[in-house]
């Protein structure tokens, strides 16, 4: 992965990356949800997620930094609703705890779509 130097805003303006902004919106839409409050440790681990996510990018837009940001927060309780929403062509999950319910729903989503 790359290391970004910097972004282009919705003008068209080539400005400096900020990883803090990343930080900082990840923390304003935790603020607004109604889960636990994320650490300093972990809003550093997701804005690291969303860096490396916009990283394959040269000058990633807003946009792309936007979409990234939300895919890296998106809980797992929205996520057959995101599943059913987007064109997938490869779907591969990863996770822990009680991700393995999600199993059943995405293969018979997957069957539907065929």
């Amino acid at each position: 992965a790359s290391y970004i130097q910097n972004i282009r805003k919705r003008n068209g303006d080539i400005v400096p990356f900020m990883p803090q902004k990343i930080t900082d919106a990840i923390r304003k839409a935790n603020l607004e949800s109604i889960d636990d409050t994320f650490s300093a440790k972990e809003l550093e681990k997701l804005t690291n997620e969303v860096t490396e996510a916009i990283s394959d990018k040269d000058i990633p837009t807003v946009e792309y930094i936007q979409d990234a940001v939300e895919k890296v927060l998106i809980r797992k309780e929205e996520l057959m609703d995101y599943l059913e929403k987007e064109p997938l062509d490869v779907l591969v999950t990863f996770g822990a705890g009680n991700v393995d319910r999600f199993i059943e729903p995405i293969t018979e989503m997957l069957k539907k779509r065929l």
